[in-house]
């Protein structure tokens, strides 16, 4: 449900919607419960008043600010704050290359059969938008998101998240 007044063009955010109960015809288009994330962050395609359930037809293709890039990337538990939705500020965490070994020789080769252990100080960080969070493949207990950052910063997040070096870190106030 559209929670208040939003003009054509403007983008939806997850503050102008709400999730409510409703009983509906079988032909009555309403966005279901777990696709929020997929309305959040779209222009309006129409004018949408406070009170009015949200259709997808309502909400235009996702349009980006200039100099900004949409970055997926699954998640698994443990990368991520419990409870992180669309519209939360956050720091993608790119941990690759964070690992080193945990044991070297005198020329400072690794020494074999040693376990690698994370270094923080040789990750990375990009600033970003979630814009929408949904539940991972049934029993994964893991996050599906796409996360809004700079152009400059999309293709290291897109490397990082095939390889499933992503972790996310919440920032501000909720």
């Amino acid at each position: 449900m559209v929670t208040r007044p939003v003009q054509v063009g403007q983008l939806v955010t997850a503050g102008d919607v709400r999730v409510v109960s409703v009983v509906v015809e079988p032909a009555v288009e309403v966005v279901p419960v777990g696709s929020a994330g997929q309305v959040v962050g779209r222009p309006a395609a129409v004018p949408l008043s406070a009170g009015s359930l949200l259709s997808r037809s309502s909400v235009g293709r996702r349009s980006l600010p200039a100099g900004m890039r949409l970055v997926g990337a699954s998640l698994k538990p443990g990368s991520y704050p419990p409870g992180v939705s669309a519209g939360d500020q956050v720091m993608v965490l790119l941990t690759g290359d964070t690992a080193r070994p945990a044991a070297v020789d005198g020329s400072g080769a690794s020494v074999q059969g040693a376990v690698e252990v994370p270094s923080v100080a040789r990750s990375s960080s990009v600033e970003g938008v979630l814009v929408s969070a949904e539940p991972g493949p049934a029993g994964s207990g893991g996050l599906v998101v796409s996360v809004q950052v700079g152009a400059d910063d999309a293709e290291p997040v897109a490397r990082a998240a095939a390889a499933g070096q992503v972790a996310l870190v919440l920032r501000g106030a909720r």
